[in-house]
């Protein structure tokens, strides 16, 4: 299952506003900080793999040309 890009960028901006709001106080805090930190990084992943995925797409799309009258008639 994939995400939408609008879904990646929500769920990325969680987890940002966690983050700066995360007072580190003994172990399990620095643990979970590590691993919102990891899950950002996945995140920002997944959003670029997404948009070069996207471009690739793009440019594979045949475009019509568009034939002058004269050009038809050949």
């Amino acid at each position: 299952m994939s995400l939408s890009k609008p879904s990646i960028e929500l769920v990325i901006d969680m987890v940002e506003n966690r983050l700066s709001d995360m007072v580190v106080t003994d172990r399990e805090d620095a643990k979970e900080q590590l691993m919102l930190k990891r899950a950002l990084q996945e995140l920002a992943s997944l959003s670029l793999n997404q948009e070069r995925s996207a471009r690739r797409k793009a440019v594979r799309r045949p475009s019509h040309s568009i034939m002058m009258p004269s050009e038809a008639l050949a």
